[in-house]
């Protein structure tokens, strides 16, 4: 396998915190230091500004942080590509060209592992299930973790080679002796990323979604009225609190149903968009450009729950990403296209 899978990534992960349990250790016999300091200045009766214990707190946090961002951020952009855990494992970190990162990007990769914690590690879990065995932070970076022997492999192609064309044998010569440019047709590809509006982008995106939302509210309006005076009235009659507590899960259910209906429903349909979208144009397709099943269609609105996760960076993803893919496209193998 050319991409390296969750339980490999993990091992390396396992051998990296072993690595830096040495290098916290230090770190850490640094911060017991500061402590004493602190408790034997309490000890004498001098007391200690707020202003000095805020930071001595970002000092600690940074003597913890700053070796484990330089650790994962210059061996990633180094010359070996990998931190010694994947070193050992034999698979290392690249661009999407895949080529050596940058520090910067690097660095860009470490810290947005912080979004994949705030998944509850969910963001982990992706370089599982994901197609190019992506976790939330390498789609966030655009990085890719891959087999080392792949890429050392002398035969190994990258991406596959685009048919040139035939050149002519003989040039074409004029009435007058004056040779005319062979007339060969454009290269196959040529011409491809002349189309930057081929991928519809955040705001469209944002506008199709508020659009959807308006649509909607004829429908949830009522059902939230509904809902708000029923669950009052069962407040009122004294029922137990398990009832109440049940029909609130009902009631979050009935919501969800109906978004899951509307979005599923109409994205999988020959319009492959929702009201919101179509009125703006854009229709959303799978990694072929074709029509998406239901199935598909399901899988990527209950994806926005992992894009809700991560503080709604997994949708502003769609604003900085290659082809405009928020996090539940990516999860899908989705694209939203103008049409």
């Amino acid at each position: 396998m050319f991409y390296a899978g969750f339980w490999k990534r993990f091992c390396a992960f396992m051998i990296d915190t072993f690595v830096l349990y040495a290098i916290l250790a230090v770190s850490s016999v640094i911060i017991l230091f500061l402590i004493g300091v602190a408790v034997d200045q309490e000890e004498m009766g001098r007391t200690i500004p707020p202003v000095v214990r805020v930071l001595g707190f970002i000092l600690a946090f940074g003597i913890l942080l700053v070796p484990v961002w330089l650790y994962f951020a210059l061996m990633e952009s180094s010359p070996k590509q990998a931190t010694l855990g994947k070193m050992a494992l034999g698979i290392i970190v690249v661009n999407k060209d895949m080529e050596r990162i940058t520090f910067k990007r690097a660095t860009g990769r470490f810290f947005s592992r912080y979004l994949t914690e705030m998944t509850f590690s969910v963001g982990y879990i992706m370089a599982a299930f994901s197609k190019e065995k992506q976790a939330l932070h390498d789609m966030v970076a655009s990085t890719y973790v891959v087999n080392k022997r792949y890429i050392d492999n002398p035969d190994y192609v990258p991406y596959p080679q685009m048919p040139q064309p035939i050149p002519s044998e003989m040039p074409v010569t004029g009435m007058q002796g004056v040779q005319v440019p062979s007339m060969n047709p454009e290269p196959y590809g040529a011409g491809v990323f002349k189309q930057p509006e081929k991928y519809s982008g955040f705001w469209k995106r944002l506008v199709a979604m508020l659009l959807d939302g308006i649509i909607l509210s004829p429908i949830l309006i009522p059902v939230t009225m509904a809902s708000m005076w029923f669950e009052a009235a069962l407040r009122e009659s004294m029922m137990d609190g398990w009832v109440v507590t049940l029909f609130g899960f009902v009631d979050n259910l009935v919501f969800y149903v109906i978004g899951w209906m509307y979005y599923a429903g109409l994205e999988s349909s020959p319009w492959q968009a929702t009201l919101g979208k179509r009125a703006l144009g854009i229709i959303v397709v799978d990694s072929h450009e074709k029509r998406l099943t239901f199935l598909r269609a399901s899988g990527r609105h209950c994806s926005k729950v992992v894009s809700m996760l991560t503080l709604y960076v997994g949708f502003i993803m769609a604003g900085f990403t290659v082809k405009k893919q928020a996090l539940h496209d990516k999860i899908a193998g989705a694209y939203v296209l103008n049409r």
